[in-house]
């Protein structure tokens, strides 16, 4: 018996219970306990997956007006009557300014759809183009 302690608690350890007078696991007395840690974490885990999807919608949406800057500023670049057209079809719902010079410059700005638009966020994007010859 030389340092052997006895385990008192543990996964197989038998304890009384005071009602009944019989042993029950020690599991048992601890059921229901996961459910409960589920039940208050959960929304919190959700309210995270929620925040992270919005986010990631918020950067796709600014990805998309990028690219519909680009668009709009080639074909005003070049002279082209419809710019806001390709630009729509790049990304819906987008504003566009317009900026003639040597370069041609294009603002496309749109708001953030999605648990963002209720803060009224907008994502906004610029590009350049070298204005071709005889382009008014």
């Amino acid at each position: 018996m030389c340092g052997f302690i006895p385990r008192e608690t543990g996964p197989g350890v038998l304890r009384p219970r005071e009602q009944t007078g019989r042993q029950v696991p020690r599991w048992r007395e601890e059921r229901g306990m996961v459910t409960a840690e589920l039940a208050v974490s959960l929304p919190a885990v959700l309210l995270v997956l929620l925040l992270t999807l919005s986010a990631v919608s918020a950067g796709l949406a600014q990805m998309r007006v990028a690219d519909a800057a680009r668009t709009a500023a080639r074909q005003a670049a070049v002279g082209a009557q419809d710019v806001e057209g390709p630009a729509q079809a790049v990304a819906d719902r987008v504003s566009l300014r317009v900026e003639t010079g040597e370069l041609t410059c294009v603002t496309a700005s749109r708001p953030v759809s999605g648990p963002f638009s209720v803060l009224g966020l907008t994502v906004t994007s610029r590009a350049c183009a070298y204005t071709e010859p005889g382009v008014p």
